[in-house]
């Protein structure tokens, strides 16, 4: 359970890793518009902006950290205090709807064992901005191999049989990723390998659409076109940033 100390260093750990997330892309950006020379002061400057940005990135690692640890208290918390109310953190039912689980029912003999989840190929995600999409393919390919239905509210019911496998087959998926697949692997121990509590967690904190809008900005920033000879490489990354763009603003495009 998380404490109201807690919780207030985790509203504090939040702010000042927004505060270090600004100061690290001012410092990049002085450091992109440095005209390099062999004057001792201006060798000096990129050695301090160098420094200050080693050290924004090693105060961004602890501070996430932190944060994701915190963040598996106060999800914790909710958790525990929505099943002692008798409802579900994500899908409340009514009467009606608790009889209505499945919207296909399978036969515990159709079912995809333990050892055939492990020879599953799945991709592998990329970026934390896919999350979303991510998602997407792995819960359809557990569908398709049997070890996990959608329930009438759109929400994944893995089965019981399964369960362990299932998180681990996934969490194995996100190893690319190091931050997302930390803090899945938290909130999976937190939440007993809650497919739907672990989901929420991930894109709550990952794929928010002030996280995607930000990530958003800074690839358009960054976007430069240097050249016929790289002509592949930019289209590839507008590619991803129309992506990011038809995430942040849906009704614009």
């Amino acid at each position: 359970m998380a404490t109201p100390e807690e919780l207030a260093e985790l509203s504090e750990a939040r702010r000042e890793l927004a505060a270090t997330r600004r100061s690290l892309r001012d410092t990049r950006e002085a450091l992109n518009n440095i005209i390099s020379d062999e004057k001792d002061d201006t060798q000096q400057l990129m050695s301090d902006l160098a420094s200050k940005e080693a050290s924004n990135l090693s105060k961004i690692g602890s501070l996430e950290a932190r944060i994701a640890e915190l963040e598996a208290l106060a999800d914790r918390s909710v958790s525990e205090i929505s099943r002692k109310e008798g409802f579900s953190r994500l899908s409340p039912r009514s009467e009606e709807e608790e009889h209505e689980v499945y919207t296909t029912p399978k036969s515990r003999s159709s079912r995809c064992p333990a050892a055939t989840v492990t020879k599953l190929c799945l991709p592998q995600l990329c970026e934390a901005t896919d999350l979303q999409s991510h998602y997407h393919a792995i819960e359809h390919t557990f569908v398709e191999a049997g070890a996990a239905e959608y329930h009438q509210q759109g929400h994944l019911l893995v089965h019981e049989e399964v369960k362990v496998s299932v998180m681990t087959k996934f969490l194995s998926s996100l190893s690319n990723v190091r931050p997302v697949h930390k803090k899945a692997t938290v909130a999976s121990r937190t939440h007993s390998q809650d497919w739907n509590l672990v989901r929420n967690v991930l894109l709550t904190r990952y794929c928010r659409r002030s996280v995607l809008k930000e990530t958003y900005e800074e690839k358009l920033r960054n976007l430069t076109f240097t050249g016929v000879k790289q002509i592949e490489d930019f289209l590839e990354s507008a590619a991803d940033i129309y992506h990011l763009f038809t995430d942040v603003y849906p009704n614009d495009v």
